[in-house]
């Protein structure tokens, strides 16, 4: 743990002198607002909003390294991601909220406006760790190589991904070990036919096996999506249907389903700006 920090110091420092002469490009700001309803099974239905502020800088020295930050801000003024990253062409070291190797390679989407749970159902051991961590990442073509370790002092956590393209099919697959779950091993199948994707997803950990499938039908302005997810650990599959609406500027997004043995549901339009 002590020899990351060390060397996350130590290119904090390297970049000080390498960006001194550096072109930047300045600093951009993006948000995001919505409002939107949510019964989670448990609480009574209540009204959300969203106000998301994200910052993103970078600059590039005349050898081509470049270096930059992303940060963005919640509703109540607490951070929701911090990043720094550096990349050339060594690849792309990030340092901050990253995801871990695992969850950059495999994973299942959720549906619904802010997402209703369905994919939790599945991904019990997915990035268990990855509160804040490194992440290095190389891509060439159609494949991408993921590292990463856990800089969070509750989790010993190092992964490591593999993501291939071809068409229109991609696959994924990770390992992760952590002290909490211990060795986890998660792959993803997606497909594209026309109008239709289909997308499938596994894992096996000491938490036992989970698994899921996600199909989407895209009619131009709507999608539609269904999701299935189980796991030896949960006490029933969870499955959901969602539909997105496109508003011409904004989107119009809602979901219901069964989340593990929960009537859950969420309805909400949103706006990026």
């Amino acid at each position: 743990m002590k020899k990351v920090l060390l060397a996350s110091t130590a290119l904090v420092a390297m970049s000080g002198a390498a960006f001194a002469g550096a072109h930047t490009d300045g600093v951009s700001v993006s948000g995001t607002a919505g409002i939107w309803l949510q019964d989670n099974g448990v609480d009574d239905v209540m009204v959300n909003y969203d106000l998301n502020l994200s910052f993103s800088a970078e600059g590039t020295t005349d050898g081509g390294l470049t270096m930059g930050l992303d940060y963005t801000t919640l509703e109540d003024g607490t951070v929701d991601n911090t990043e720094v990253f550096m990349s050339g062409a060594f690849g792309k070291l990030t340092v901050g909220d990253v995801d871990d190797a695992l969850q950059m390679a495999a994973g299942m989407g959720d549906i619904g406006y802010d997402g209703i749970g369905i994919d939790n159902v599945a991904e019990v051991a997915r990035g268990a760790g990855d509160a804040s961590g490194v992440l290095y990442s190389y891509s060439a073509d159609a494949f991408a190589v993921y590292l990463s370790h856990n800089m969070d002092t509750a989790f010993d956590d190092i992964a490591v991904g593999v993501t291939a393209s071809f068409g229109g099919f991609g696959i994924g697959i990770g390992y992760e070990d952590t002290d909490f779950t211990g060795g986890t091993v998660a792959a993803d199948l997606s497909g594209s036919f026309g109008d239709a994707s289909v997308a499938v997803y596994y894992e096996d950990s000491d938490l036992g096996s989970g698994y899921g499938l996600e199909i989407g039908y895209d009619m131009g302005d709507v999608g539609l999506s269904l999701a299935y997810a189980d796991h030896d650990a949960a006490a029933d599959a969870g499955v959901g249907i969602g539909m997105s609406y496109d508003l011409g500027g904004a989107t119009l997004a809602a979901g219901v389903g069964d989340a593990g043995g929960e009537t859950v549901w969420d309805l909400g339009v949103s706006m990026d700006f």
